[in-house]
Formats: C-alpha cells, structure tokens, sequence
C-alpha cells in the first residue's frame, strides 16, 4: 500500500469475522486527507506484510476467546472493533498474548476497540479517544508510523445530528493525522451505498449491493469530497459475500 488510508464499512450490523478479516488489506492505498504523491513508495515495501481487520462484535463481553482464536486463524494482527459496549475507555490484555485498547461510553453504549497481536501491542505510541464512537490508535512498523482508525457510525433511528457530528468528527480526526503518517481507518459506518455508482463513479465502482439509502449517499458526498474510492465496489464479489458488503476506499488516482 502507499500511504495507507483504508476504510471498511460493513452495510450490516454485525459483519462476518470470515468476510471481515479473510482478506489481505488491497494495494494502492493512500493518503485520505489531501491529494495523494505519486512519488510515494508502497507502504509494504516499508514496512513488510500485516493483516488488518474490522468486525462488528455486537459485544465484547465473553468474546475473547472466540475474537482471538479468529485473529489467529485469519492470521489478523491488528482487529478494530464496533459495539464493545464497555464503560468507559480502557486498556487490558484479552489472553492469547492479545490486548485490547477500547473507547466508551458511561452507559455501556456502542464502543469501539482496537486489538493488537504480541507484536504490534509493543508498539503502541499514542491513543486518542475522540468519543464512544470513534478512537485513534499511532504504532510505530518499521521506520513507519501508522494510525488505526476505529469507527461506529450511528444506526439507522438515531438522530441526524448525531450521524452528521460523527461524519464531522471522523474527517476532523483524519485531517488532524500529519501527512507523512500512514491511515488505516476501518468502520461500521452503518449505510447503504448502492449497487450501481449512480452518479457518483469518482467513488464508486458499480460492484455494490441493493439500494442506496440517505446515510449511503451522505457517506458518497464525504468520501468524494476526499478524493476516495471505494475499492470494494471496484470488482464483483462472491454471492455469499454480497450481503456483508465490505468496503475499502483508496483514493482516486490509485483505484
């Protein structure tokens, strides 16, 4: 990957471990926030090969043995997490050699998380946690440091103010990330994009799933204003991987 900005958003609720964390995170991917360098080397060539992942868990309670034997089997170094629904934010080790930096809420509502293997949990240097919904975590891989983005955008039913402060909230935080960063930003962004790029084909690549809803096409508006594409809707997928609808979006210029 270039400067590695990578978005995955899961059209459903709670997505599949197998079709979240199967995949090698794509080639191509760059900065999010300004028009991306050309010149910019791979960021694989920098920093070696590691898998990401993003799962949305329902709950992190009595999950810790099955998350881990998952990130295991997946060969997943890095997992961000959607409705942890813990209290507050905190840090603890899940077994397993595994440990998890999550970001909630007095109420025990929504939450997100950040789970690192042996290797990367040495390797944390900075964690922000903006809200309940949205947390930042910098670790150095190579000569390299990469920010992991984790977030939950609020459901269909929740209010429009807060659907806009998070989409707020989510460009703020990645506009903050200096340039010479990497990005791997991974969400539940809780929207339907459409099958067809309808148009929006700067973002879209016409390999969608089923209807475009409100929150689909506010989402499209933000990542073309950010110079994305998302990825996932480049190529046709499996049948049995329509309905998860994971997505990755890289900028234009490497799509």
């Amino acid at each position: 990957m270039d400067r590695n900005h990578v978005l995955i958003n899961s059209e459903n609720a709670r997505a599949s471990p197998v079709c979240d964390a199967h995949r090698q995170p794509r080639d191509g991917v760059r900065n999010m926030q300004r028009v991306p360098s050309a010149q910019r080397r791979r960021l694989k060539k920098r920093v070696g090969e590691w898998r990401c992942a993003t799962w949305n868990i329902g709950t992190m309670t009595g999950r810790s043995r099955e998350i881990a034997e998952t990130m295991k089997q997946r060969k997943v170094k890095i997992l961000c997490e959607q409705e942890v629904r813990w209290r507050d934010g905190g840090v603890r080790e899940t077994g397993e050699g595994y440990k998890l930096y999550n970001s909630g809420s007095r109420t025990g509502r929504n939450g997100v998380g950040i789970i690192f293997d042996e290797e990367f949990k040495q390797r944390v240097v900075e964690v922000q946690r903006p809200s309940d919904r949205l947390m930042t975590i910098k670790v150095l891989a190579g000569k390299s440091l990469i920010n992991n983005v984790s977030g939950y955008s609020p459901q269909i039913g929740c209010e429009d103010q807060e659907k806009e402060e998070f989409r707020e909230q989510l460009e703020q935080s990645v506009r903050e990330i200096p340039e010479e960063e990497e990005i791997i930003l991974e969400a539940d962004l809780n929207c339907h994009v459409g099958e067809t790029a309808g148009g929006y084909e700067a973002c879209h690549g016409g390999f969608g799933y089923g209807l475009r809803n409100e929150e689909g096409e506010k989402m499209l508006e933000t990542l073309e204003s950010l110079e994305l594409v998302l990825v996932n809707t480049k190529f046709k997928k499996r049948d049995e991987h329509e309905h998860t609808e994971v997505e990755i979006a890289v900028p234009r210029s490497t799509s």
